[in-house]
């Protein structure tokens, strides 16, 4: 919870990755604003999401459907 305070204060500042906090919310169980964030890291076009189907910080992301649209929307059908 502390890292996700400072990600999301620090966001007001300065730029702060929407993968980061999608990771972060994804290990707090937060599965809603995860996924949120994710579709926010592809708007982004952010560069690690290359790695999303093998990153284990989203492991617990991936039997949701909303997941399975970010995965589409990547081309990894």
């Amino acid at each position: 919870m502390a890292l996700l305070e400072e990600l999301e204060k620090n966001s007001g500042r300065r730029y702060v990755s929407a993968l980061d906090l999608a990771a972060v919310h994804a290990a707090l169980g937060h599965v809603e604003r995860a996924i949120s964030s994710l579709e926010r890291a592809v708007a982004e076009r952010a560069n690690r999401l290359l790695y999303i189907n093998v990153d284990p910080a989203y492991d617990s992301l991936r039997t949701d459907r909303r997941m399975a649209g970010v995965l589409r929307q990547m081309g990894f059908d």
